[in-house]
This record gives structure tokens, C-alpha cells and sequence, in this order.
């Protein structure tokens, strides 16, 4: 269900106040570096945060009605990412509207929409791709950090071990993760299905305190600047 998709498709991170961001310019891949995307006008979008205290947030790129995506495009991320779902908080993706040229009102960020139940299979490869892009550039730092060799490092659980039983957190590897370079054809290994310990298992809903709270705002809540009420 999953394919390759090379560094340039599809994602670009950047790194400031001790939190690296992925981001997308699209769902459709099609991406390079982070601030190239800002300087060209593009449509970045924040993706995932890694935080100092290893904490993770995911912006969701598919609106959450309901079916869950919140928590199952979460689970693609953290699957090839090798993170902990457990440290794992998500929110919506950032979205921004403009009226263009031709006075017809287009996104300023990444299109985002749900119907159809196409929200897992649209997402799945981009998701999954990002992540284990993600768990590379995780790897290469921790191969400098450690001073080990990339090829004697795995990762489990948010945290980068080494066979002599070294470890490191993702959050203490955030600001070398985002001077990492990688080719930009770089094609990430992607972990294999039957090594998948997050897709597949029960999960209850990254939100659900938040929903019994009556926290997560419904769109008719939402504020937008210049927006008649």
C-alpha cells in the first residue's frame, strides 16, 4: 500500500527554539527544504513537531469528523518514524485561505478535505515516507552524537540505542536532526509490515479527554481574520 517517495517529493524541516518541524507543501509529494518552501511562496505546512522534552506533536492533514483520523494518520508517521505513540499529541493542520487573482478564494497552506473514506489511502504513503525520512535524519545525528556507526543504531520507542546499550532521546537530538543533509533523491527503507508494532493494534483516541472536555473547537467556533460572523 506503501511506496518509496524520494526526499525531494515530499517534505522539508527546519529547526528553531528546540523544535525541529517537518513540513509539507503539499499531499500530493512534491516538497524540498522547509525555508526554500517559505522564500518560494509555497504552501508550507507544519507536519509533525519534535520537541526538547521528546514530546511529538502531529498536525493531521485530513479534517477530523469523527472517523478517527486524528489518531490512525498519527499512526502512519509514528509507524516508520520509530516513535512512542504515547508521548504522540495531535492537532489540526494549520489551514489559511486567500482570494486570488481571479477573485476565487484558494488555500494558502495544504488543501485539506475529507470525504469519500479516502483519508488513509490518500495519506498512507506520504505519512509513512515522512516518517522513516524522519528516522533517518533522527539516525544520522545520533551516529554523530554517540559516535557510533549508523549501521549499529536502531531505533525503539522515541529513543536512538546503540548495541553497547547507549541511548538517545529524539528531543535531544532536534537541533543536529535539522542540520542533516540527505540527497536529494534519497529514498528512506521503509520498515516492513511484518515488523509494524503501532498500525494494526488498538488505540483509543489521541483526543479523548479533550473531546469529554469539550476542548476541540467545531468549525462553526473557529475565528478567521476578515471573516463575516
Amino acid at each position: 500500500m506503501s511506496s518509496p517517495i524520494s526526499r525531494r517529493q515530499f517534505l522539508g524541516y527546519s529547526f528553531a527554539s528546540g523544535v525541529l518541524t517537518l513540513s509539507s507543501t503539499s499531499l500530493v509529494p512534491n516538497t524540498g527544504h522547509a525555508q526554500d518552501q517559505v522564500t518560494a511562496g509555497n504552501r508550507w505546512t507544519p507536519l509533525v513537531e519534535i520537541h526538547a522534552n521528546n514530546e511529538i506533536t502531529f498536525y493531521y492533514p485530513s479534517p477530523e469528523m469523527g472517523q478517527g483520523v486524528d489518531t490512525s494518520l498519527a499512526m502512519l508517521f509514528v509507524e516508520q518514524m520509530g516513535g512512542d505513540i504515547n508521548l504522540v499529541s495531535v492537532a489540526p493542520m494549520p489551514y489559511k485561505i486567500k482570494r486570488g487573482a481571479d477573485d476565487q478564494i484558494e488555500p494558502v497552506t495544504v488543501a485539506q478535505f475529507s470525504g469519500g473514506s479516502t483519508s488513509i489511502s490518500r495519506n498512507f504513503s506520504l505519512l509513512q515516507n515522512a516518517g522513516a525520512f524522519t528516522r533517518q535524519l533522527l539516525l544520522q545525528a545520533a551516529a554523530k552524537k554517540l559516535k557510533k556507526p549508523i549501521d549499529l543504531l536502531s531505533v525503539n520507542n522515541s529513543f536512538i540505542v546503540a548495541k553497547d546499550g547507549k541511548r538517545v532521546s529524539f528531543g535531544q537530538l532536534t537541533a543536529l536532526a535539522a542540520k542533516e543533509k540527505l540527497p536529494d533523491e534519497f529514498v528512506p527503507q521503509l520498515i516492513e509490515r511484518k515488523n509494524w508494532s503501532v498500525i494494526g493494534q488498538p488505540r483509543d483516541s489521541l483526543q479523548a479527554l479533550k473531546i469529554v472536555k469539550g476542548e476541540p473547537l467545531y468549525t462553526m467556533d473557529m475565528e478567521y481574520p476578515g471573516a463575516k460572523t
